[in-house]
């Protein structure tokens, strides 16, 4: 990691920001950080809900329990500490506002990439501090190119077009590195700043909150 995802500086151990990175730094456990994509929050329980970046497609936002009240962000310190988390309460109602709020926010948004068909959920989990998932959308424009693309694909096979995604952003993610010099987090760091400056958290969380009232 070259630079702070808190302040986007070269890390230096005596900045009261950066020295609470640690080397075994773990990103979904920074409150602070992902507080700037995230447009979701439980303020009852600990789901929250904010963009990846970079992303395998448009709209991709990931789904993850925290621990809002934690002073470390390591790997070894992400566990789930209390019963809310283990119980998994709030979960239901998470994915139905983030589901909805995507679906509204982002119809009719980019015609260069089509209609929303429908949204992929994917659990991930590394081991039990990580237990997070991923919000896909599916767009019609990208299952045209996938299945298009040199590979063949049987109707409904879901996971190979998520894998799809998933070698073609990775990759485009590296070449927008190479091109402007940047790491990883400073990539995060300039995507971020583009849903800042396109307001696309801001409108989010308006819709969020319609439907929270739901």
């Amino acid at each position: 990691m070259s630079l702070c995802p808190r302040c986007g500086k070269k890390i230096d151990t005596e900045c009261d920001i950066c020295k609470i990175v640690p080397n075994d730094y773990c990103s979904l456990c920074d409150y602070e950080t992902l507080r700037k994509r995230m447009f979701y929050e439980d303020e009852n329980n600990n789901w929250i809900c904010f963009l990846a970046a970079p992303y395998h497609t448009e709209g991709h936002s990931i789904i993850v329990p925290i621990d809002k009240k934690a002073t470390r962000y390591s790997i070894v310190s992400c566990k789930f500490k209390n019963m809310e988390f283990k119980e998994f309460k709030g979960m239901e109602k998470a994915f139905f506002v983030v589901s909805q709020s995507l679906m509204e926010y982002y119809k009719d948004k980019n015609p260069e990439k089509g209609k929303i068909i429908n949204l992929l959920y994917v659990l991930c989990c590394g081991d039990e501090g990580h237990f997070h998932f991923h919000i896909i959308p599916r767009w019609s424009n990208d299952e045209k190119r996938w299945r298009e693309s040199n590979r063949i694909f049987d109707k409904g096979f879901l996971m190979s077009f998520l894998g799809f995604l998933e070698l073609e952003g990775d990759e485009n993610a590296k070449i927008e590195r190479a091109i402007n010099g940047w790491c990883q987090t400073r990539q995060r760091l300039e995507i971020t700043g583009k849903f800042e400056k396109d307001k696309t958290i801001e409108n989010l969380r308006s819709i969020v909150k319609k439907y929270k009232e739901c």
